[in-house]
């Protein structure tokens, strides 16, 4: 990593700090930001190849990945309230955020908005693989949605309570690529939903 770089990353991390003490968000949220994210290009390029003119992402944190896509319409989820609070506060100008699964809200912001890709990130690992089925199936019938970018974790990887394969939603569609993400941990997978 180059020094304006680190320097970047390092201050924009102190900001997050500051605002995770403001707000009191978890801090593990002001830690994991685009420029020490490897996968953050990976996962702008399947958006791309989806062709999708909208994006929600579910567990956005402070929306440092739907922020940095390019789409008309783009809109962020986590059930963290204070996290939310957070993200409008530093991106509300370019991103709609909503607060857990709001249907008459998330329908609202996605009026118009075309193809709809969901983006999960970062708490597959975390979910069985029914709590994994009934939350994509809720947002894919909610967003009406053509097409998912989530993270699996290899399994080689230590420390994960849940390692799920590449189709764990094969319920919802087709695997259409599988790309390793560059950080030695997770593997990101596009589907284009039936």
């Amino acid at each position: 990593m180059k020094a304006s770089t680190k320097l970047w990353l390092r201050s924009k991390q102190a900001a997050y700090f500051a605002l995770c003490r403001i707000f009191g968000f978890d801090r593990w949220h002001y830690r994991i930001v685009r420029e020490n994210c490897r996968y953050f290009d990976k996962v702008r390029e399947l958006y791309e190849r989806s062709g999708c003119s909208s994006v929600v992402e579910v567990g956005c944190g402070l929306g440092e990945i739907v922020a940095g896509m390019r789409a008309q319409r783009r809109i962020g989820i986590d059930r963290d309230p204070k996290v939310i609070r957070a993200a409008r506060f530093l991106r509300s100008h370019s991103v709609i955020f909503l607060e857990g699964m709001q249907p008459d809200a998330l329908g609202s912001a996605l009026q118009g908005s075309g193809s709809v890709c969901l983006i999960f990130l970062n708490w597959f690992h975390a979910c069985d693989a029914g709590e994994l089925q009934r939350v994509a199936a809720h947002y894919i019938e909610n967003t009406n949605a053509t097409h998912v970018i989530f993270d699996i974790i290899k399994s080689d990887a230590r420390g994960y309570r849940n390692i799920h394969p590449a189709d764990v939603l094969a319920a919802h569609g087709d695997v259409v690529a599988v790309e390793d993400a560059g950080d030695d941990i997770r593997q990101l997978v596009l589907l284009e939903c039936r």
